[in-house]
C-alpha cells in the first residue's frame, strides 16, 4: 500500500487495501497468508510527523510446534506507527532511544508504503507456540509417526545408557 505525503492532511484520513496472499512473501517468516483480507488504515499529519493508525483481520497459516500440521489461526493485529523524515535523523546528534522512539519509523521518499510495517506486525502477531489442538500428541521421536492419526510399533521403554543404572534401583 503505498500513499503519497503531500496527499496526507491533519485531518485523519481512512483507507481500506485488500490484501492477497500472492502480495507477501512470508514463507521464510514462518507463515502463509491463509486467505485476502481488509487492512483498514487512517492516516493524518500532526506537526512534521505522519501517524498511521491501523488494523489487520487475518488468517495466517501456521505450523504446528508438535506435529508440524499447517493450521490456520485467526488473527486480529491493532497498529500504530509514527513516520518521520528521514532529514529529521541527520540534524540530531546521537542520542539514547526511549521507549516512544520504538514507534517511529522514517521515510526519504515522497511516497509511504506500508507494505512492510504490515508484514511486520503480521509477524510480532503470531504466538510463541502454535498447536493444532490442545491435546496434540506430536511426533514419535524415534519414527516421526504424527501420534495425532496412529500409534507407531517404537518401544517406549528405551532407556538412556546414562541413566540405565537408575533404572535397575527402581526394579528393587
Amino acid at each position: 500500500m503505498i500513499i503519497r505525503i503531500d496527499e496526507i492532511q491533519t485531518s485523519p484520513s481512512d483507507f481500506e487495501l485488500e490484501l492477497h496472499p500472492w502480495q507477501f512473501d512470508l514463507q521464510n517468516d514462518g507463515f502463509v497468508l491463509h486467505s485476502s483480507t481488509q487492512v483498514k488504515v487512517r492516516v493524518s499529519r500532526v506537526g512534521l510527523d505522519i501517524e498511521v493508525y491501523g488494523y489487520i483481520p487475518a488468517e495466517l497459516e501456521l505450523e504446528c510446534c508438535r506435529c508440524l500440521e499447517s493450521k490456520v489461526f485467526p488473527v486480529q493485529k491493532y497498529f500504530y506507527v509514527i513516520y518521520r523524515d528521514a532529514k529529521w535523523m541527520e540534524t540530531r546528534e546521537e542520542v539514547e532511544l526511549e521507549a516512544d522512539d520504538l514507534l517511529v519509523s522514517y521515510y526519504s521518499e515522497d511516497t509511504l508504503n506500508l507494505t512492510e510495517v504490515i508484514r511486520e506486525q503480521l509477524i510480532l502477531a503470531i504466538p510463541i507456540q502454535v498447536f493444532c489442538k490442545t491435546d496434540c500428541a506430536g511426533l514419535c521421536p524415534h519414527c516421526g509417526q504424527n501420534l495425532n492419526f496412529r500409534r507407531c510399533s517404537c518401544r517406549e521403554d528405551k532407556i538412556d545408557p546414562r541413566l540405565a543404572v537408575l533404572a535397575k534401583l527402581l526394579e528393587n
